[in-house]
């Protein structure tokens, strides 16, 4: 059982998180937005944002999910709060399900006795609700499931995404392959056993003997004409099937809703192939939706439907007419003339600054561009949902735009607006204006007036300093530029889905789908797409400066064939030259000489951690900006939220673990802050000829009490430092010197100060810690009880034999004198090796401890080690089942 030798790979792993510069710590807070939690009332006298999942049941109720939450409206319209409490995380199970938190649930399911199963997509497992309000897991181990269904045994069906299957888990807990699918999401069943499953842009029908055959979609006739067999037709983007008695199925897609009768033949239901916002009142068909993300039918025939950007359920009767069932679609100002902390969002997208300090945000769900002033109050700056017209030559406040995405703030006053096809400016006066584009979407115009330009999809934009535009045509894979004659070029792109052609002309590149793009002050251009960030220089070469993937290859290979795919979302650019990338759910910092940290968010989306480190919040983030004090907003759906530099006191010394302050140990590795520290790009360490890192490291020398220390690495406001074995005393007097500059403090010494490294450097939440068979522990990979599982720390004190200061891999591997203990969930584990850790520098301590019996099992079991007296901080976490 015992573990003490990682293989090298590992080993490299951990000694790069060594090795990592602790990123500038910046502090979390939400500047503008604060979403309504409704609890009871009328369902259409509510507000909810992007409503999903609905499902109805046999008495005649219907649920969705809004705001992390799970909603029930009963046959009379009553709206009740059944799950929830409107943050994003994992908790509750065994209590009340009010008081549970979700992350990004995605789809119902109703029993025949009233329990409701919610696929918790982020958390990856099926959550039960009972009649009696308790809530507990289902389901687990499941990668992504986006849809769930339930059959009359109780048997539930789940669509593993990553595995590329669907699933049955039975009432006792037993899983088993029911069909491999290439892209399941939503699900259905009907009363023969019959499974439906959106698979990418088809809906395929599994008998209950797992035969697998194509429903609709998968084929060649787009749009998709009704009255042919549903396999003649193209799909698009579906996302939720519902079945009714009659055998008939219903298909939510981007803006309508499809049905297939039990012959085959596709109609339409409610809406096409535009999208915009109808009121209630009239034919379905006639009707324009936006953002169509899952349909329900109840016992008499009405459809259901989840009106996504226009924060509605609405319903078709079986006459054809619609209705609004849930929501009041937000039809007013959302906090308009209010503060902006108390204003509502639906789908903001993107932030930018102008010159007077006025922060602009693309709400992009409300077809609006709203303002904050200095003074924190929040207008409508452009943008009417009841315009049917562009509104060229008036006032912005009455123009129609759709689904604005990207803004820029130009040196003439003007604001400038990505608004599907078109580019808008909107003067000083608040007249708005067409500058590029029309009515329709599509590729034409190199060469010609904007105005007289085709594009397909504009997601952002960006002034050089030039005053020339550039726009990041997504649909048609390129960047354009308008410059100042008003004349479109290509700048980027050549047109295929692909990403490649680094260190050639960015013309001849794949740039596939840009979403953002940026400038800084040299005039390079900076793209964010195919999943890596791209740079243009003034030459027009193209380069990879985040890559991801693959990418950048000589020839261009079609971005499916690619692995690792993200997606940054937003660029910035401070005035030091630091590229922001906005990616998902993290905020990553690229500083002018390459060296990349994540300075905002934990890879997992939601919302949480205001007030404290941004590196522990969870988030979701699409566009961002940045302020002339260097403050980072950045768009977060129905949240504007800032993250603000937070700069140590000057020439603090910290555990490198824990990053915090207090007394060291001999042996320590510690980091050092303050400024002027060492040169401006970060310097690793160097090993002298007797095998032990450098004392001298590009200038940069640290002494404790008069020793010279052997260094890890230096930058301009941080050292990392490994306290000299040799030091004895009370108090230890700390000196850096760098170009004859030195800056110095005092500290206390203790004979042990232990902290436990953490996978994030923060020094709590998931430990820096691998699994007995090598893997890294984590929710993908947990440990179980009886298992060894591996830690890492530093400041254990003096060791037998003597540790070497700076010295890498030395056998035999220094044990710690004092007596070590560790603490799993509260209770003692079994120590089955503490001593130096192999292939890593004097003063890093691997810990292989037996996970106690019997503890409770989760993401978060706490871990405590205790080196003599003293004690790791609280906080730090490893996963165990």
């Amino acid at each position: 059982m015992a573990l003490t030798i990682l293989p090298a790979r590992l080993r490299w792993c951990l000694f790069s998180v060594l090795l990592s510069a602790h990123a500038q710590p910046y502090v979390i807070s939400t500047f503008a937005g604060f979403p309504s939690l409704p609890s009871s009332g009328p369902a259409v006298a509510a507000s909810f944002v992007s409503p999903t999942g609905v499902v109805t049941d046999s008495s005649g109720n219907f649920y969705f999910i809004s705001l992390g939450c799970i909603f029930k409206v009963n046959s009379e319209g009553l709206l009740t709060r059944i799950a929830g409490d409107g943050t994003t995380g994992f908790s509750g199970d065994g209590g009340t399900a009010l008081n549970a938190q979700f992350n990004q649930p995605q789809a119902l399911a109703v029993d025949t006795s009233g329990n409701v199963y919610v696929a918790d997509t982020s958390n990856n497992r099926i959550r039960k609700i009972s009649p009696a309000g308790l809530i507990t897991t289902a389901a687990t181990n499941l990668s992504f499931p986006y849809g769930v269904a339930v059959d009359k045994s109780g048997n539930l069906f789940v669509p593993d995404s990553l595995q590329h299957r669907i699933v049955r888990v039975s009432p006792t807990g037993v899983t088993t392959t029911v069909a491999q699918i290439g892209s399941p999401s939503g699900l259905a069943l009907d009363a023969a056993g019959n499974l439906y499953v959106v698979d990418s842009n088809r809906i395929q029908r599994i008998s209950p003997d797992g035969a697998v055959s194509t429903l609709a979609g998968g084929g060649t006739a787009d749009p998709g004409p009704d009255g042919v067999l549903a396999t003649q037709v193209v799909l698009a983007s579906p996302s939720g099937v519902a079945v009714d008695n009659n055998g008939n199925c219903y298909i939510s897609e981007t803006a309508r809703v499809r049905k297939v009768s039990s012959s085959g033949i596709i109609t339409t239901v409610a809406g096409g192939i535009s999208q915009g916002f109808t009121p209630d009142g009239g034919a379905a068909t006639k009707a324009l939706f936006s953002g169509v993300s899952s349909v329900a039918v109840d016992t008499t025939g009405n459809v259901l439907f989840t009106d996504r950007y226009n924060n509605r359920v609405r319903k078709v009767f079986a006459n054809g007419i619609l209705t609004t069932v849930a929501s009041d679609g937000f039809a007013g100002p959302a906090g308009d003339g209010g503060p902006a902390s108390a204003a509502q969002f639906q789908g903001a997208s993107n932030v930018v600054f102008d010159s007077a300090g006025n922060l602009f945000i693309a709400d992009t769900g409300r077809n609006r561009i709203r303002k904050v002033a200095p003074n924190g109050v929040i207008t409508t700056f452009a943008g009417d949902s009841a315009a049917t017209s562009p509104g060229d030559g008036g006032p912005a406040t009455r123009a129609r735009l759709l689904s604005p995405l990207g803004l820029a703030s130009g040196a003439d006053g003007n604001l400038y607006i990505s608004d599907v096809s078109r580019v808008r400016q909107v003067d000083p006066n608040g007249i708005i204006s067409t500058l590029a584009g029309g009515d329709y979407a599509g590729y034409f115009g190199d060469g010609v007036p904007a105005t007289s330009a085709i594009f397909a999809f504009v997601y952002s934009l960006a002034f050089d300093s030039k005053g020339n535009l550039y726009l990041a045509d997504h649909d048609n894979n390129r960047v354009r530029k308008v410059d100042r004659a008003g004349i479109v070029t290509t700048v980027a792109g050549n047109g295929m889905w692909a990403y490649c052609g680094d260190g050639g002309p960015a013309t001849d590149a794949g740039v596939e789908n840009p979403t953002a793009v940026t400038t800084d002050a040299a005039g390079n251009l900076y793209i964010a797409a195919g999943g890596g960030v791209r740079m243009v220089t003034r030459a027009g070469i193209i380069t990879s400066v985040v890559p991801y993937g693959a990418g950048g290859d000589a020839l261009c290979v079609p971005s499916n064939t690619r692995i690792n795919y993200l997606a940054p979302s937003g660029l910035a650019i401070d005035r030091a030259g630091n590229l922001y990338v906005s990616e998902y759910n993290t905020i990553r910092k690229r500083s002018s000489n390459g060296t990349i940290t994540t300075i905002a968010g934990t890879g997992v989306s939601g919302y949480s951690g205001d007030g404290g480190p941004a590196t522990r919040a969870q988030i979701s983030s699409s566009g961002l900006t940045i302020d002339a004090t260097g403050n980072v907003f950045f768009a977060a759906s129905d949240r504007v939220r800032v993250l603000r530099p937070q700069t140590p006191n000057p020439l603090s010394v910290t555990n490198a673990a824990t990053n915090l302050a207090g007394p060291i140990a001999p042996g320590e590795i510690v980091v050092v802050y303050g400024s002027a520290l060492g040169p401006s790009q970060l310097t690793t360490f160097r090993v002298n000829s007797s095998g032990a890192m450098s004392t001298d490291l590009a200038g940069t020398t640290v002494t404790f009490n008069g020793t010279p220390a052997s260094i890890l690495y230096t930058s301009a406001t941080q050292v990392s430092a490994i306290v000299p074995y040799a030091i004895s005393g009370n108090t230890a007097d700390v000196a850096v010197t760098f170009q004859n500059g030195v800056s110095a403090t005092s500290v206390g010494i203790a004979a042990s100060a232990p902290g436990l490294f953490t996978s994030d450097s923060t020094g709590k939440g998931q430990a820096a810690a691998f699994n007995q068979d090598g893997s890294l522990n984590g929710s993908a990979v947990p440990a179980k009880a009886g298992d060894a599982i591996v830690l890492y720390a530093t400041g254990e004190g003096l060791t037998t034999p003597a540790g070497t200061d700076g010295k890498l891999a030395s056998t035999p591997a220094p044990a710690p004198n004092l007596p070590v203990t560790v603490q799993i969930a509260g209770q003692t584990a079994h120590v089955i090796y503490a001593a130096g850790a192999p292939g890593q520098v004097a003063g890093m301590m691997q810990i292989n401890a037996e996970i106690p019996g019997g503890i409770a099992p989760g993401d978060a079991v706490p871990v405590v080690l205790q080196v003599g007296t003293a004690t790791s901080p609280p906080g730090v976490t490893i996963t165990a089942r």
